[in-house]
């Protein structure tokens, strides 16, 4: 017995609507053509459409699309991201081909006993299970730091865009990995951006001329580490060797946090309700616990299911790859070491199967308990695979997200989202505008606030 296979031309659909964005948005929208063309086409529809179909057809069970299985129902992807990781290895041909250009000796390259060794000393260095850590504390003052100095130009001119954005939070990462004195450093954000761009079989050279540079530099800024980065931790800890090979993928990482707090910040500008929620959380955090310290991001519980919601409705790493490295058997049907197994997160956050909420702006779901148990919406993925930074990346886009709306009135000038309308499967954050102004020191400390005061009147 054997599980389905995808027809000639679901193969050819799928493998193009699939490939095409991973191109796109290898590092965060390094080819805006390209991802206004996929925008344009809502080619991520198009792929969650034909999956709903095919999982249909094939009651739920995995579906073979040319070497690789596609798991489409929970109760597969439960197997897979819930069991052992060394069963089901991230260390997948697909997961090579994006990370190994960069980091080499990264983590989720890692299988058997390293794997185990590297992913407790990336766990423990990264204070993955203490949401009040001061590398938490660190994470969250630096992002409101570099945010507040950011805020200078767009309350001038009045427009907030994904430029300002994404730059405030380039510098805010590249404090928090390599310390203070690698903010204005734009070449290690731009070799990381090209090392993640999976350099094909003619570039390999200049790529490995590329990996030299950024090595160099990290080395440069190890030598005298800021004792609150993430190098200065490790200068501080015994196993410095295998977490210096961690650092570049932390600042990929890190640049994945500017689209999301995006999103976030467009789908509260046009959501009014849930933006008053946010703002009522927030004025109570920072009166109780001041402002961006790990006591106030803790306070501000909607505003963390705002930023998760994003990262569901449109995750910066599209699907999660695994790879059998011993043989299993899935209710009588066996599995061959060596087979790659495919999650897709667009698919699994917009299916049918989601109901009402699958394309709505729902962050309450986060909070009610309502996907405790859904092992398939899981945007910075799950167990021993997942991201074992999220909680920093999520303290990095509140502190962000909070310092904006502390400190200005915020209108959406694009995107033009409706509560009562479905939600784009496709969007770029490169097409986030905001009105903004300055908002009165005493703004957040009123009685009352309504959708009126959050939103302001930017249009004078």
């Amino acid at each position: 017995m054997r599980f389905p296979t995808l027809s000639v031309i679901e193969r050819a659909q799928y493998l193009l609507m699939a490939t095409l964005p991973a191109y796109a948005r290898t590092a965060p929208i390094p080819r805006p053509v390209l991802e206004a063309v996929l925008c344009r086409l809502d080619v991520d529809r198009h792929l969650v459409d034909l999956l709903d179909r095919v999982r249909d057809r094939n009651l739920g069970l995995p579906v073979w699309a040319g070497r690789s299985l596609l798991l489409l129902s929970p109760r597969y992807v439960r197997r897979v991201l819930g069991g052992s990781d060394i069963l089901y290895s991230p260390d997948t041909d697909r997961n090579r081909t994006a990370y190994a250009a960069l980091a080499p000796g990264l983590v989720t390259l890692a299988r058997d006993r390293t794997r185990m060794l590297r992913r407790d000393a990336t766990e423990s260095m990264l204070d993955t299970k203490n949401p009040g850590s001061a590398m938490a504390g660190r994470f969250a003052a630096t992002a409101a730091d570099e945010i507040d100095a950011m805020l200078d130009g767009p309350v001038r001119t009045g427009i907030l865009q994904w430029s300002d954005l994404r730059s405030a939070f380039d510098r805010a990462g590249r404090r928090c990995v390599l310390g203070d004195a690698a903010r204005d450093d734009l070449t290690v954000t731009a070799l990381v951006t090209r090392l993640s761009r999976r350099p094909n079989r003619h570039g390999r050279r200049r790529a490995e001329q590329w990996k030299s540079e950024l090595d160099e530099r990290i080395a440069r800024y190890a030598d005298d580490p800021h004792p609150s980065s993430l190098l200065g931790r490790i200068a501080d800890g015994p196993s410095d060797g295998d977490l210096l090979d961690q650092v570049p993928y932390w600042l990929l990482s890190t640049s994945y946090v500017a689209p999301i707090a995006a999103h976030a910040l467009a789908l509260l500008a046009t959501h009014p309700r849930d933006f008053a929620r946010v703002m009522e959380e927030l004025a109570d955090a920072e009166r109780h616990h001041g402002a961006a310290t790990p006591e106030a991001i803790a306070a501000q519980p909607y505003l963390q299911a705002a930023i998760t919601e994003a990262a569901r409705l449109w995750p910066s790493v599209p699907t999660v790859s695994r790879v059998t490295t011993r043989p299993v058997s899935w209710e009588s049907v066996p599995v061959e070491p060596g087979t790659n197994l495919v999650v897709d997160l667009r698919y699994q956050a917009r299916s049918r199967r989601g109901g009402s909420y699958a394309n709505r702006f729902a962050p309450h779901q986060w909070l009610d308990g309502s996907l405790d148990a859904d092992w398939t919406i899981l945007p910075f993925g799950a167990g021993r695979g997942g991201c074992a930074g999220a909680m920093l990346g999520v303290h990095l886009a509140v502190a962000g997200a909070s310092t904006i709306l502390r400190r200005c009135f915020l209108r959406a000038i694009a995107p033009t989202w409706a509560p009562d309308r479905p939600l784009p499967v496709t969007h770029s954050p490169a097409d986030v505008r905001f009105a903004v102004a300055s908002r009165p020191e005493a703004a957040l400390s009123g009685a009352s606030i309504t959708s009126e005061t959050i939103l302001g009147e930017t249009d004078d």
